[in-house]
């Protein structure tokens, strides 16, 4: 992928290019592993496991589309800092922008893995821990990032607020990065909690980390516009 340029400033640093290739291979690898395994697969995969755990069952074909959406989701991702109006923000936090993919296709790759040894052998891993600690990582690790991204259309808290002022952004940015950490923290918790008390506590720390963002990227602007 070439570095283009809007203006003076170029949308893709230099250095950016060289991690273009082990990021590519990365966002590949689930849908690899998935062809690999694809033969060794019985004819229906485990695809869903809900809190009670009963398990939903689909056709063995749905773990090439399940795979591929590493692949998809990174390539989306360098087609949007280009076509951002904002574009020219993306240099300055390339570094985060580029880590939030390649933890994303970890992500990606984990489920992936996850599905095909749940197929093969059954019962190997707690699906509800699994899958938990994993989504409690991915949180954790985005709270450390967001109050790295600059302001965009495209990855980050997106608010009406957010994005009509540049200092709303900031500040939502700052504090929901902490409160994305111990939540995500607390979802990791909650794996190993009784069931009783699990799905209440995870059930209120998402409830947190969708509802303080928004709340607060509001009190913010109204703070900006002094009233």
């Amino acid at each position: 992928m070439d570095c283009g340029v809007t203006g003076r400033r170029p949308i893709m640093k230099r250095s950016d290019s060289v991690r273009l290739i082990p990021i590519c291979l990365l966002a590949l690898a689930p849908l690899l592993a998935a062809l690999i395994a694809y033969q060794y697969l019985p004819a229906r995969i485990p695809t869903h496991w809900d809190a009670s755990g009963v398990i939903t069952y689909s056709d063995r074909w749905f773990i090439l589309p399940l795979s591929a959406i590493s692949a998809v989701v990174t390539g989306l991702m360098f087609v949007t800092r280009r076509i951002d109006p904002k574009r020219e923000n993306y240099t300055r936090f390339s570094d985060a922008y580029q880590t939030f993919i390649l933890i994303f296709d970890v992500f990606m790759l984990a489920i992936t893995l996850f599905v095909i040894t749940e197929s093969v052998r059954p019962g190997t891993l707690d699906a509800q821990v699994f899958v938990t600690v994993l989504v409690g990582i991915l949180i954790v690790v985005c709270g450390n990032l967001m109050p790295k991204f600059k302001h965009n259309y495209f990855i980050g808290i997106r608010t009406p607020w957010t994005l009509a002022n540049e200092t709303v952004w900031y500040r939502t940015h700052r504090l929901c990065g902490v409160v994305w950490v111990i939540g995500g923290l607390v979802i990791v918790l909650s794996a190993f909690l009784p069931a009783r008390v699990s799905l209440p506590v995870l059930l209120t720390a998402i409830a947190v980390l969708v509802l303080v963002p928004y709340i607060m990227s509001y009190v913010f602007f109204r703070r900006e516009q002094g009233t």
